[in-house]
């Protein structure tokens, strides 16, 4: 649904509709050719999901995920890693039931993940399935083109490298400046155009 542009939840900055040009010609096949995209309105996170966030929405879930799944676990203020897109599914609905919005996947038309059964851990057709509702206002993963045009600044866009800088370093935990190696709390380089952290390098 369209955002309410009067009410940002907590952590989250809202992104302004606009058109952008997708893509890149220096990079793989599969970012070209550029395109011209038109988005609607949306938010999205200020900051990577952390392990707090994710420990407080995922303890005591039925699906068999682990509330602390990261690698570099038992920092609340990092970001989570080590977890899967079904994992996420899952995350997004029991976050959205938790804060009294309207879910936005669906396995079999049920959008309680308490019905859903085990998360698999390779291919399965019934989890593959699962759709997204449009209509609802709960959490979901952006789009690609969503996050790219986030990444990018929006419709605040200065045409930055990066992130928010024509310097990686500015930007992004990456390996030439992560000693000693691993996540770092989110939100400890700069912000993009939007405010919107860490989307050039942490997880």
């Amino acid at each position: 649904t369209e955002p309410d542009t009067n009410i940002t939840p907590e952590n989250m900055v809202f992104v302004e509709g606009g058109t952008f040009q997708m893509g890149s010609t220096y990079s793989d096949d599969y970012a070209s050719p550029v395109h011209s995209v038109t988005l609607s309105s949306f938010y999205i996170g200020k900051y990577e999901v952390t392990q707090a966030e994710w420990q407080t929405v995922m303890t005591g879930n039925s699906n068999g995920i682990s509330a602390t799944p990261s690698y570099f676990s038992g920092n609340p203020n990092y970001p989570v890693e080590h977890v899967s897109w079904y994992d996420i599914m899952v995350y997004s609905n029991r976050k959205s039931i938790q804060e009294g919005l309207s879910p936005c996947y669906a396995k079999a038309g049920d959008t309680n993940p308490d019905n859903w059964g085990i998360v698999p851990t390779d291919f399965d057709t019934d989890w593959n399935a699962i759709t997204m509702k449009t209509d609802a206002n709960g959490y979901r993963l952006p789009t690609e083109a969503e996050w790219e045009y986030a990444a990018r600044g929006g419709n605040q866009s200065q045409g930055y490298t990066y992130s928010g800088s024509n310097t990686v370093g500015d930007v992004a935990w990456y390996w030439d400046n992560n000693t000693p190696y691993g996540t770092k709390p989110v939100g400890t380089k700069a912000s993009n155009e939007l405010g919107i952290y860490d989307m050039s390098g942490n997880v």
